[in-house]
């Protein structure tokens, strides 16, 4: 238990009722897309999860490969997630900042560096800002 206690110290999160791997516009795009073909919307979106940030999809690849539902399956991500709540000017506003970190390059700064031919950069992070009043 104390192994899996120093992995998750690393900046890896994950949450039960929010893929942290999908950004909010491609959850967005998702479940318009399942609206305009009559599918029911995932309320998690597993459907949409980015496989590029799915840090433990090698721990469920025989999972995903036997079509086990989603709800048994917890994607991991690296990165940072910071919430902070607060008022503006009277409301009460909630502030998150998720940054995950693309598996496909990962490296320290010596073995994982520029561009390859497929145009993934090394240690690419994407963050996104979500501003709740």
């Amino acid at each position: 238990m104390e192994e899996v206690k120093k992995y998750f110290a690393l900046g890896f999160y994950f949450s039960y009722g929010y893929d942290l791997t999908c950004s909010r516009e491609r959850r967005i795009k998702a479940s318009q897309q399942w609206k305009k073909e009559g599918r029911e919307v995932d309320p998690l979106h597993r459907l949409a999860c980015d496989h590029d940030y799915f840090w433990n999809k090698h721990m469920c690849k025989s999972l995903i490969s036997q079509a086990v539902d989603w709800k048994w399956l917890t994607p991991v991500i690296q990165g940072f997630i910071g919430i902070i709540n607060g008022k503006i000017q009277n409301h009460d506003v909630t502030f998150a900042l998720i940054s995950r970190r693309e598996t496909l390059r990962a490296g320290s700064r010596f073995n994982a560096r520029g561009i390859d031919d497929r145009g993934n950069v090394a240690n690419f992070v994407e963050t996104e800002q979500i501003v709740k009043y």
